[in-house]
């Protein structure tokens, strides 16, 4: 029979060496962190070509914008293929055709804010809800009006408030439409600090298997980055850590933040005479789908548009339509997606938004669209025979 010690050995050995693995491991995620360059402070404006070449990095579709409340903006005369799509930048620094900063008279313009799902990430240059939604007022009233896709990834409230105090007047929208998702709250990854290898306040190791276990429950709101991204238990998301945030972006992150963004905006937008709307996209249909959501969106979205809607603002939310659509088709939550495991709204997506804010429009009067027609009665015959 073997002593009490020599069964102890093998138990020890697997643990020491379970204790190395987890160790090499987290070494090797600490090294890969100090290699990542990720951040805008790393990305060098290369000089502009434009050309139908394939892109690999999204700063090669931005520059720096001396503003800290916008931080960067789309390269003006960017022409390049990202994603797989053409991206044409016009010389306003919009994914959008080319146009004049004056509107032309009697034209009707549209400013719509919002981030990469506006912008058309991974989409046709066409596609994005933006242009489907003009090409459909085209149609119904030729030449009466233009919407101008002011969309930029990555950007929140904060910093869509800021470009339209600094180009309303220029513009002269005659509408302002904001589009709200889940992060407007938060900074994009590559404005973060760059991590600290060896900080011993996180496990680099422990955040990489949260990331998979939220990415296996679903969760499509996680940074693709893996260094700069954090569990916030609070709300059971990843964002920046705290003191990964430089402190000259603090000021554009926050809920409290991105409220005060919307009343900004809004204030602007009444000194102006220009009414308001906001495009709310918070739904995740796979759940619904499953019979497992009981509310159309998530408590706090649904309180968040209670108070806009008290302050004046215009709610479209087009989730009604969308869910009708995807059970009507037989399709799951996964047909709205842009690319595999990447829930930004594929072209599918886009058309039903662009439905849903042309309906609301012209039912609640902040546009005005031609009624059809409908034929005139033809005469009625007169009575035949004689008179008596």
């Amino acid at each position: 029979m073997r002593s009490p010690r020599a069964l102890l050995t093998p138990a020890l050995l697997l643990v020491a060496s379970v204790a190395v693995t987890l160790g090499a491991v987290e070494l090797f995620l600490r090294v890969a962190a100090g290699f990542d360059r990720n951040h805008l402070e790393n990305w060098a404006e290369p000089p502009l070509v434009a050309t139908d070449r394939e892109v690999s990095s999204f700063g090669e579709l931005i520059r720096r914008h001396p503003d800290d409340r916008i931080v960067y903006e789309l390269r003006p005369g960017t022409r390049v293929r990202y994603l797989g799509h053409e991206v044409r930048i016009n010389a306003l620094g919009m994914r959008d055709d080319e146009v004049s900063v004056r509107k032309p008279p009697g034209r009707f313009r549209i400013l719509a804010l919002g981030d990469s799902h506006l912008f058309g990430w991974a989409v046709g240059q066409d596609d994005s809800f933006a242009q489907v939604l003009e090409r459909r007022l085209e149609e119904l009233a030729p030449g009466r009006f233009e919407v101008l896709n002011a969309g930029v990834p990555g950007y929140n409230t904060v910093m869509e408030a800021r470009y339209f105090e600094l180009h309303a007047d220029e513009l002269e929208p005659d509408l302002v439409l904001v589009h709200y998702v889940d992060n407007d709250m938060d900074l994009p990854n590559f404005l973060s600090e760059p991590a600290d290898p060896w900080t011993l306040r996180r496990s680099y190791l422990l955040d990489l298997v949260r990331r998979r276990l939220m990415l296996l429950a679903g969760e499509q709101m996680i940074p693709r980055g893996l260094f700069v991204a954090a569990l916030d238990r609070r709300e059971n998301r990843y964002r920046i850590p705290d003191d990964q945030i430089p402190d000259r972006y603090r000021p554009l992150q926050g809920w409290d933040r991105m409220e005060d963004a919307y009343r900004r905006i809004a204030a602007q937008a009444k000194a102006r005479g220009i009414p308001f709307a906001v495009l709310v996209n918070s739904m995740d249909f796979r759940d619904r789908l499953a019979g497992k959501a009981v509310t159309v969106l998530p408590p706090h979205v649904r309180e968040l548009t209670a108070r806009l809607a008290a302050e004046g603002w215009l709610v479209i939310e087009p989730e009604e339509r969308t869910f009708a659509h995807l059970r009507a088709k037989g399709l799951g939550g996964e047909a709205l997606w842009a690319l595999p495991n990447d829930s930004h709204m594929n072209a599918l997506h886009h058309r039903l938004a662009a439905m849903e804010i042309l309906v609301r429009l012209d039912r609640d009067g902040l546009i005005h669209l031609p009624k059809p027609t409908r034929p005139a009665q033809a005469p009625a015959p007169a009575p035949r025979g004689g008179t008596g």
